[in-house]
């Protein structure tokens, strides 16, 4: 399923920066078909898995899902961050939508993913005399 976004730029770039692996995603994307589980495996991008892989996959990838956005809320919690920033996550969303359902062009494209770069830093509060890159 993966395999279909090959060319999607916004979906190369955010699949390098996430924390769900390629497989994870793809396990993901998968699951969310109305097929029976036997299909499901057969549709893996890279090989046939056997289903007990294939529900480890999914199931790893959703506990990384569900740790990211618990995350979230707790820094929110914490005062580490503000709502102003999540709703500023949740307009990114709304634009990657609107990105998905056109036909962008390549500069559209780049000026997008370069915002949200920006975005991302900005949220973590990274500046590059702070600390040090790895």
């Amino acid at each position: 399923m993966l395999k279909d976004y090959k060319h999607d730029s916004v979906v190369s770039f955010l699949v390098e920066r996430c924390s769900l692996t390629p497989a994870q995603l793809d396990t993901i994307m998968i699951w969310r078909l109305e097929i029976k589980l036997g299909a499901m495996v057969g549709l893996r991008d890279k090989k046939k898995v056997t289903k007990g892989a294939f529900l480890r996959s999914l199931k790893q990838g959703q506990y990384n899902v569900r740790s990211s956005l618990y995350t979230m809320i707790l820094l929110e919690y914490l005062g580490l961050i503000d709502s102003k920033q999540l709703f500023a996550l949740g307009r990114i969303g709304e634009l990657i939508s609107k990105v998905k359902d056109s036909s962008p062009n390549a500069d559209s494209i780049r000026k997008l993913l370069e915002g949200i770069e920006e975005f991302t830093e900005t949220f973590c509060q990274r500046r590059s005399n702070q600390i040090p890159a790895e």
